[in-house]
């Protein structure tokens, strides 16, 4: 939870900030998207950190991103024999993992967060 909170301030001075940079995590072998695990969990956590300062609208953006991405990689884990529970662990997971990056490193937020929604852009 203080994560989270941790995170709502960081995004009141970075969401408007440019960058342009790809950072590589960790992987696991497995055949999916990993990309779109690592951005969910990042739409996850900004839409809570929205949502924790009163923007509500771009929490309900970074929510649907979210969901948008985690039904994408539930069908491609099923595939591969994964159920739905591993599939939200993987992204309980990977939002801790973020998440602890993130407190060492705001401009890995604002590279990681630019990247993502240059390539989930959304509806």
């Amino acid at each position: 939870m203080i994560r989270y909170a941790f995170l709502s301030l960081l995004l009141i001075f970075t969401a408007s900030s440019p960058a342009h940079a790809v950072i590589d995590l960790l992987y696991e072998e497995l055949r999916y998207d990993d990309t779109a695990v690592q951005c969910g969990a990042l739409f996850k956590l900004v839409s809570v950190g929205f949502e924790d300062i009163g923007n509500a609208a771009k929490a309900q953006n970074y929510q649907t991103k979210f969901e948008g991405l985690l039904k994408q990689t539930e069908g491609e884990l099923a595939r591969s024999g994964r159920s739905k529970k591993a599939t939200l662990k993987l992204y309980h997971d990977r939002s801790n993992h973020l998440a602890g990056l993130f407190e060492k490193d705001i401009d890995f937020l604002k590279r990681h967060l630019a990247f993502c929604d240059q390539k989930f852009p959304g509806k």
